[in-house]
């Protein structure tokens, strides 16, 4: 972790003093005790300042108000950026909402390749959950995803490999473990067992390379299953 951030901080080592380093209120102590920019610096957290339904759950909130501290550097006023961020789109597979039907939401999180990004994921849905995940596991804390399992999801549907590691680290999560090889057959279940007002969300915290070349590969495969289990239903 040390080389990581040795490595993102180093990119601040270029700046100079008409320069402003943007970095997150939760950083401020580490980085107020380092000697690694020029730089002005001013730090975020997120905020109701803006709303956008395309950008959903508080960590996107911090990305808007980050956003908005450097358009404002810039010499942006808030009602220039607020224009802008209403009339934004959501980016291919981060967060996509895919479709909705018999009051079930679809919502394609395929970037998601990390436990903390599944962890937003989750905190960003203001439904209950049926949760798809699976590929080739990378690492990091499955057991912190836990209590946000526990708080919002109602199935969870596991696909490609990594099934015994999911499995071992959510063995006490209260609820069934489904299993399928393909990612098709895992939406179909969940879209199957999903309620009205239920979402499912595709959000798998691995890398796809068991199944898929990339993530936007996975992403695609996502949206065609549900496509397919959409017109199979209607």
């Amino acid at each position: 972790m040390e080389e990581y951030l040795d490595a993102k901080l180093s990119m601040f080592g270029h700046m100079d003093a008409r320069d402003l380093a943007v970095a997150p209120l939760s950083m401020k102590e580490e980085l107020e005790g380092r000697s690694f920019t020029r730089a002005n610096r001013i730090y975020f957290v997120a905020s109701r300042r803006f709303e956008c339904p395309g950008l959903p759950g508080e960590h996107n909130r911090e990305n808007m108000e980050a956003a908005y501290l450097v358009c404002r550097h810039f010499g942006l006023s808030e009602d220039d950026v607020r224009r802008g961020i209403e009339g934004f789109s959501s980016l291919p597979h981060r967060l996509e909402a895919v479709a909705e039907h018999r009051d079930i939401a679809f919502v394609d999180d395929s970037k998601s390749t990390t436990t903390d990004s599944m962890i937003a994921a989750l905190k960003s849905q203001n439904r209950p959950v049926r949760l798809l995940a699976g590929g080739v596991f990378k690492g990091g804390d499955l057991g912190a995803v836990l209590p946000h399992i526990r708080e919002r999801v109602r199935g969870i549907y596991l696909f490609g490999k990594s099934r015994e590691i999911f499995e071992g680290a959510w063995a006490g999560c209260g609820l069934e473990i489904h299993w399928d090889p393909t990612l098709e057959e895992a939406v179909f279940r969940a879209a199957s067992e999903a309620r009205p007002g239920e979402c499912v969300l595709l959000s798998p915290a691995t890398a796809s390379f068991d199944l898929f070349a990339n993530y936007k590969e996975r992403g695609k495969a996502f949206q065609r299953a549900v496509r397919e289990w959409v017109e199979g239903t209607a």
